[in-house]
């Protein structure tokens, strides 16, 4: 079928898999007919000998706004809404609801979607950023478009049965609206977290520029170690059980570790090729600690634990990622930008990638149970977890999904995201075949458990006996002390003179707005001295970032996105009887965010220029 121009315009940029699934539905069984035109144009949806009309016979906008005004709406909601027929109760929803409310409409049946967008203008309605569309099958690209939704403003998720639709299938839209709540807390606990760690990722980026400057960039390898599979080790329970497997296959396959793993490995003679660890947080050198690294390559984001890169100093792979610090650091001095690699929550689903860039098509997964076992156990036994007490969770606060050899496995919540993730990469990369080996592991789609003798023979008989010594022929001398030192302060000195100003200039705006005489608050005060200079200073920092584009992504990725978070937060308490009084109270807020996110950049930023050159 042929949707509407300006239909299919939308769809493309902003919900590609429902475009997709659309023309894949191709022509069908007519299940649906319209009838009648203008206002009274209604769809007639086909059940059996029946006829179901889920906006009437009469005017359809009608109907959806009788049903809109009995919904109770709350502010910062995101509704789930059953279907979405010819979207007519999916406008009179976005009428009622405020700029902070959004709604998921899933429908079932992609071949009554394409039917409807191609008979009606649905344009304003699907441009709409408060519209999110799904449609047929369930699963993580159904749930993709939450990617892109700004979680700040949202604290609720609502069914909302929209009934005529609801009807055609109870048992699809039951489940839409609860693998909607599940997604919807997965994709908020990932934005949250960048928002939470962000001053953490920046502290630590500078904290270990000076070493990983002059690392080479895992990007070089690209190519490298074309059809050699890959196998991950997790530090989940399974991987007690599966050293003699891993013993069997060493030195015919590339060993990657996660950070966690790597003792459990080392303590029974098993040394990886690689390790990857891209966690800011103290947990993730504990991993190593006491154990030798002399034959063992590590890769990294510039935001991993700083212990972790002074104990593999020298050999290190390094990746940018979104990073926009190490980015724009490198670019100033010519290295170029650096690799993207996407960390995703977890740091085995970094492995993708890398996999990808070395040309390997066999991912094999090995302590990566994603789950608890039977008994509550989390992570294997010979670990830092273990040491500290840390190796069993509570079944109680875990749900239970399907597993790989047992009906349903605990998850606890961490868990689940890190599933959610790895579901999702395994399914965005389909020219890389998976198998799990995880006996008490949670079921992950598209990566079969197999059994030790199975993966094994699945693996193959290459060989991966040169791919240390490949390793380590990108590895340079790391910079003198006085040349690291030149090289960062070339680097870093625009942008702290760019947090200077910011600092300054917000500074002045701020206090401008905190003695700002009483009267102005009134009517009459809009065009008050006072108000005009505030208009002024708001232009001139507002014309600073817009300039400083580089260099404004550095200062919004620290302490800065937090505190615009809580400015926002505020923001939507902060409300006045007029126009320009509630635009001084904001600004207010705004201003205080700028400076507290400048001034965290600069005491960062001045160690680096202001301590003596070394000799």
């Amino acid at each position: 079928m042929k949707l509407l121009e300006a239909n299919e315009r939308i769809l493309r940029v902003r919900f590609p898999e429902v475009l997709r699934r659309i023309r894949d539905a191709g022509q069908g069984e007519a299940e649906f007919a319209f009838e009648g035109s203008g206002t009274r144009r209604h769809l007639v949806l086909k059940m059996g000998e029946k006829e179901l009309h889920p906006y009437g016979r009469a005017n359809p906008r009608s109907l959806s706004q009788r049903w809109a005004s009995q919904v109770e709406y709350k502010k910062s909601a995101f509704y789930a809404v059953s279907g979405f027929g010819f979207g007519w109760h999916l406008e009179a929803l976005l009428e009622k609801l405020d700029k902070d409310n959004f709604i998921f409409a899933g429908e079932r049946n992609p071949l009554i979607l394409g039917a409807a967008l191609a008979s009606r203008d649905c344009s304003t309605l699907l441009s709409d950023h408060r519209l999110i569309l799904g449609t047929g099958e369930m699963g993580d690209k159904f749930f993709e478009p939450l990617r892109e939704v700004q979680f700040t403003d949202i604290r609720h998720t609502i069914p909302l049965i929209f009934s005529p639709l609801f009807s055609l299938d109870e048992n699809y839209y039951e489940g839409f609206f609860t693998e909607f709540a599940r997604n919807f807390d997965f994709w908020r606990r990932l934005y949250r977290s960048n928002i939470r760690d962000s001053s953490l990722w920046q502290r630590t980026t500078l904290e270990n520029l000076p070493l990983l400057l002059t690392s080479p960039d895992i990007g070089e390898t690209r190519n490298w170690f074309s059809h050699l599979p890959v196998v991950l080790i997790g530090a989940g329970p399974s991987l007690d059980e599966s050293i003699e497997f891993l013993r069997t296959v060493q030195n015919r396959a590339i060993l990657v570790s996660v950070n966690s793993s790597y003792r459990k490995l080392v303590n029974n003679g098993i040394v990886p090729h690689l390790t990857i660890a891209a966690d800011p947080r103290d947990d993730t050198g504990k991993g190593y600690a006491g154990l030798s690294v002399n034959e063992v390559t590590l890769v990294c984001p510039f935001f991993v634990c700083p212990q972790v890169v002074q104990k593999f100093a020298g050999r290190v792979f390094t990746w940018t990622g979104h990073n926009a610090l190490s980015k724009l650091v490198r670019q100033r001095l010519g290295y170029g930008e650096g690799s993207m690699i996407l960390e995703q929550g977890t740091v085995s689903a970094c492995i993708v990638d890398l996999a990808k860039l070395w040309d390997c098509t066999k991912i094999c997964l090995v302590g990566q149970d994603m789950a608890l076992t039977p008994k509550g156990q989390t992570h294997t036994l010979d670990s830092f977890y273990a040491d500290e007490n840390r190796v069993f969770g509570e079944l109680s606060s875990c749900r239970f999904l399907p597993g790989n050899t047992i009906d349903k496995v605990p998850v606890d919540e961490p868990l689940f995201v890190y599933l959610k993730t790895f579901c999702q990469v395994v399914e965005n990369y389909p020219s890389i075949d998976f198998i799990n080996t995880a006996r008490y592991g949670a079921r992950i789609a598209k990566a079969p458990y197999l059994e030790f003798e199975e993966a094994a023979s699945w693996l193959g008989y290459g060989d991966s006996g040169g791919v240390r010594e490949r390793l380590s022929t990108k590895f340079k001398l790391p910079l003198k002390p006085s040349q690291a030192d030149r090289e960062m302060k070339k680097a870093l000195k625009p942008t702290l003179q760019f947090a200077r100003k910011v600092f300054q200039w917000s500074l002045q705006a701020a206090l401008h707005l905190e003695l700002l005489p009483m009267e102005v608050k009134e009517a009459s005060g809009r065009k008050h001295e006072a108000i005009l200079e505030a208009d002024r200073q708001a232009s001139r920092i507002n014309e600073w970032l817009d300039s400083h584009p580089s260099d404004y992504q550095i200062l919004f990725d620290g302490k800065t996105k937090a505190e615009l978070f809580r400015c926002r937060e505020k923001s939507k308490t902060l409300s006045a009887t007029h126009e320009h009084w509630e635009r001084v109270l904001k600004n207010r807020e705004y201003y205080w965010a700028l400076v507290e996110g400048a001034n965290f950049l600069t005491h960062r930023l001045e160690p680096f220029l202001s301590r003596p050159s070394c000799s």
